[in-house]
């Protein structure tokens, strides 16, 4: 059989294509895809050609697949035929290179390769996993403490969900942007304050919160501009106590290129220490769902914007241009 795919052809040319799906093996299982979820940074970067660490065109993109166990291999014991699972880098195939892969129709995978979705997992909100995932790891990462302060530059879809993610630890969270629908969008979530980066007043009002700064400051915007932002709003570090501890800052979004700091005003005044978050563990996808399941993580509220796999260049056009255009889900019908 065959298994439809959505190709990244060239930079800026997405089509729909078709891989040979093999027979599986004994520790394998056929995944027929119910819905694939896009990640808008890593996406759209690879799409512009500006992704250094994806393969070469054409590509099938995509790490974050939903769907149902059609067929399973004689060895495989703990997954049963039509179990909902998520699973991330596909790569069966040769026709094309992987980007990570997942964007197809069907997928053969290891059966220790996927995770089960728990029953109270909405399919479109599991596609969110793996973006999610990099989010939890990236504030396990940084160990946040109950009442410490927390400011988030860039509120799309990481910054949206590591925002959460942060609330869960009992942190004050400000979230900043230049979109005035992605705050009200952030305050809906119950982030604790919400400050428009575009209004001139953005820095009074920050200090009128946080005169000191913030304990953990964290870029989510994938620019220079929104890390530059981030490392000015961590607090300062106290050079007559010694008791002191250093901020942290989080860089959470992933960018093209390479970034820069200012030694006197962020490396040397405020002694940070940086942390980043390139991936996640099966740990943290599975720290993941368990905050999806408990409801912990709302997506729904978020409007993810579902398309079928058949409008893949619209969709990809719409996230290029529409700057409200958050997140977007392939359905595979």
């Amino acid at each position: 059989m065959n298994a439809k795919a959505i190709v990244f052809e060239k930079p800026f040319t997405v089509s729909i294509g078709e891989v040979r799906v093999p027979e599986i093996k004994d520790d394998e299982i056929l995944v027929q895809t119910l819905y694939t979820g896009v990640s808008t940074g890593t996406e759209l970067r690879i799409l512009r050609g500006e992704e250094t660490n994806a393969s070469k065109f054409p590509l099938i993109p995509g790490y974050s697949l939903v769907g149902k166990v059609i067929e399973k291999g004689k060895k495989v014991r703990k997954l049963s035929r039509e179990k909902l699972v998520f699973t991330t880098n596909v790569n069966f195939f040769h026709e094309y290179a992987s980007g990570w892969g997942a964007h197809l129709s069907h997928a053969v995978c290891k059966s220790q390769d996927v995770i089960i979705i728990p029953q109270d997992v909405n399919p479109v909100a599991a596609t969110f996993t793996a973006v999610l995932a990099v989010a939890c790891h990236g504030v396990l990462r940084v160990k946040p403490q109950r009442g410490e302060s927390v400011a988030i530059v860039g509120q799309g879809l990481i910054g949206l969900l590591a925002s959460q993610v942060f609330k869960n630890y009992g942190t004050k969270v400000v979230a900043l942007d230049i979109r005035k629908t992605r705050l009200m969008l952030a305050k809906r979530l119950g982030i604790d304050y919400i400050i428009d980066l575009d209004e001139g007043k953005s820095e009074r009002k920050f200090r009128t919160l946080f005169p000191r700064g913030v304990d953990i400051a964290v870029d989510a915007s994938g620019t220079q501009s929104g890390l530059n932002e981030a490392t000015m709003l961590a607090k300062d570090k106290s050079w007559d106590n010694t008791n002191d501890y250093s901020p942290r800052l989080l860089l959470l979004g992933s960018y093209a290129g390479g970034i820069n700091f200012d030694y006197s005003s962020f490396l040397f005044s405020k002694e940070p220490d940086i942390y980043t978050s390139r991936a996640s563990t099966i740990s943290d996808k599975k720290e993941a769902l368990r905050l999806l399941s408990k409801g912990k993580v709302m997506i729904k509220e978020m409007a993810p914007k579902i398309y079928n796999y058949t409008r893949a260049q619209s969709a990809y056009q719409n996230l290029m241009t529409n700057k409200e255009c958050i997140s977007i889900v392939f359905e595979w019908k």
